[in-house]
């Protein structure tokens, strides 16, 4: 519970960057909005008219909203490799006195003992990728959704049931890959304690003619090590690759529902192309969760 607690205050005095992160986010998905905007306005209005100033116009103000937007996303990932270094700088020695002490009180510890160590190496790295950001963009899939909703109400059920879809591959992702995750740190503990072990004691090894016992030994973890880390690998891969091909299905399936309402006359030619990219940006932090799910899990 201590070691919660301090965790629990370690994070809490970065509050104001993570309030940062999510307020950038917002500003992100807005700005996000600009290509199927100019796309709907070439089709719908620009064609149309065959008006070249206007064309130019518009592709001047997507140019600005393409800058601000990577403007904004770079300081949104720095922000938060930022917090992953100075959360590390601030638990790094409390970490190393814990692994003293339980060292000096000779507690049981699996591995080499440096499990905490690459526990806190785990969490900043995740905190330095693109996880935290396809996390707090989540959010932001329902407000893509309304839009969807607000163009045609056959758009936006098109763009839930394939929300619905990718949601449920998400939660099927977390339940399969949590249990590999850990056996997978678990074993690579064990492994690396006893090739730590091996190298130290390599002398009384050779002596005591145990050397190609103990190398034996760390084979057959390595072995369990690979077959963990290749289990967990096919499972990311396989689900990952999933949802990325029903994400361009679904794309592909809002196309042709927004081509039949223009046959239809209840939509204009514009809106089959902005839909398309609305619901491709809706489901695509879904996408990039999944496949920074694993990264995730482990921290």
């Amino acid at each position: 519970m201590a070691i919660q607690g301090e965790m629990r205050a370690a994070l809490a005095e970065y509050r104001s960057a993570f309030l940062s992160v999510l307020i950038i986010g917002a500003v992100l998905n807005v700005l996000l909005l600009g290509g199927s905007i100019y796309m709907m306005l070439i089709y719908d209005s620009v064609l149309p008219s065959h008006s070249v100033p206007k064309l130019l116009g518009l592709l001047l103000m997507v140019i600005v909203g393409y800058l601000f937007q990577g403007f904004f996303d770079t300081v949104r990932t720095r922000i938060v490799a930022d917090v992953g270094m100075a959360l590390d700088r601030k638990l790094s020695n409390r970490v190393q006195r814990a692994i003293s002490e339980m060292r000096l009180r000779g507690a049981r510890v699996p591995g080499d003992g440096l499990i905490a160590m690459r526990d806190l190496d785990q969490i900043r790295n995740f905190l330095g990728s693109p996880g935290p950001a396809a996390l707090a963009d989540l959010p932001w899939i329902l407000f893509f959704l309304l839009i969807l909703f607000l163009m045609h109400v056959w758009l936006g059920v098109t763009a839930l049931v394939g929300t619905l879809v990718l949601a449920g591959l998400t939660i099927l992702t977390d339940r399969a890959t949590r249990e590999p995750t850990q056996l997978l740190t678990q074993v690579g503990a064990v492994r690396n304690g006893i090739a730590e072990s091996n190298l130290r004691h390599v002398e009384v090894l050779t002596a005591l003619g145990m050397r190609s016992r103990m190398q034996s030994r760390w084979e057959e973890v390595n072995h369990l090590f690979q077959q963990a880390q290749n289990r967990l690998s096919h499972i990311t891969g396989l689900l990952g690759g999933t949802s990325k091909i029903f994400r361009l299905f679904l794309q592909s399936a809002v196309l042709t529902v927004g081509a039949l309402l223009v046959i239809d006359g209840k939509a204009t030619g514009g809106i089959i192309f902005a839909s398309s990219i609305l619901a491709g940006r809706a489901l695509a932090p879904v996408d990039a969760a999944i496949g920074n799910w694993r990264n995730f899990t482990a921290a």
